[in-house]
């Protein structure tokens, strides 16, 4: 598949386009391979909104979610019958369900004003009555959906949902919070009114069949099993996201530095290193070129550099806001004032 064919051009002003390393695996077939997944899933009978998305470490499954697959629905008309979105991102860890409650409220600051002003103390209802916490969400996603009827004069109730990314599920195994978050998960996806994006490394999936709770969810909903990416996938790795972000790779003795950092990548395993490296060469960029002077600078691609320290790889960033951001283009989509899906 060719570079024009995997990564869509974005004609935004520069200071809204997308970073060279933000879009790492970034495809549109993938996106909607995943959106197709999880709607089918919703269709059957007896199914639920949730998707797992699975793979190795360094498969890029949190890249495909965060940069592809989560503003693929917020997107208006993706979802049947759902007129606006709300997204909140969690990563679970020894407190799982206060962190799921803080990115809850951050995407859905309207709960403050119902029965649980704070996140803790809808978290405690969720530990203890999820189908509780569920009924304070769908309150919430009422107001949000009187409150943009009301702003665009639309004739009909509009109807808004919550889309809620797990990522790193794996994180969750093992620690004295997992009973309570799964259980929690399960209730709020049986409400139909959040839908749930979790991403898992492929090694950990016993851990996954052990839990009653997800396995229920997995069953219910759907899977997309996500392979490391090859070589082309790789050259459109690097060449993709540059390209949408308006920029080029410099030459030099007749070779793109583009090309050079696909051969300098060791395998799949290394792709936080090119993430972090696309990184540093667009904060050093020359105008609209990536360039050897800078790529010179920073060692190039050495998993030993001193100058690139792999301790402080960094994260792809939540595609629509994430624990403690606030509402902000990217999370919010709505359907214009009179139409209705589905």
């Amino acid at each position: 598949m060719g570079c024009s064919d995997t990564w869509q051009s974005i004609s935004w002003p520069h200071r809204l386009r997308p970073r060279p390393d933000s879009g790492l695996l970034r495809s549109p077939a993938r996106d909607r391979s995943a959106r197709d997944e999880l709607l089918a899933a919703r269709k059957r009978d007896g199914g639920v909104s949730a998707l797992f998305v699975i793979g190795a470490s360094g498969s890029g499954k949190s890249s495909l979610v965060r940069a592809g697959l989560l503003p693929l629905l917020v997107e208006p008309g993706t979802i049947p019958g759902i007129d606006l979105c709300r997204s909140a991102v969690t990563q679970p860890a020894e407190h799982s369900l206060a962190a799921l409650a803080e990115s809850v409220y951050a995407a859905l600051p309207e709960l403050a004003a119902g029965a649980q002003p704070t996140a803790a103390k809808w978290a405690r209802v969720a530990a203890e009555s999820p189908e509780a916490a569920a009924d304070a969400l769908a309150w919430a996603l009422d107001r949000v959906g009187e409150a943009e009827r009301r702003r665009t004069g639309a004739d009909h109730d509009l109807k808004a949902a919550l889309i809620l990314l797990v990522d790193q599920l794996e994180n969750l195994f093992g620690t004295g919070g997992q009973k309570l978050f799964s259980r929690a998960l399960r209730g709020l996806v049986a409400s139909g009114r959040v839908w749930l994006l979790a991403t898992m490394r492929s090694d950990r999936y016993t851990d996954l069949q052990l839990d009653p709770d997800l396995l229920s969810l997995k069953r219910d909903g759907a899977t997309y099993d996500l392979p490391p990416p090859g070589p082309a996938e790789i050259s459109d790795i690097v060449k993709g996201p540059a390209r949408a972000a308006g920029l080029t790779f410099a030459e030099r003795d007749g070779r793109s530095l583009a090309r050079v950092l696909v051969e300098a990548l060791p395998n799949a395993d290394a792709l936080p290193l090119l993430q972090m490296t696309l990184s540093q060469l667009f904060e050093r960029r020359n105008g609209e070129t990536l360039g050897f002077e800078a790529y010179d600078a920073i060692g190039g691609i050495e998993v030993r550099s001193p100058r690139m320290p792999t301790r402080s790889l960094p994260q792809p960033r939540p595609a629509c806001g994430g624990a403690g951001s606030p509402p902000a283009y990217a999370r919010e989509r709505r359907q214009p004032p009179g139409r209705r899906h589905g």
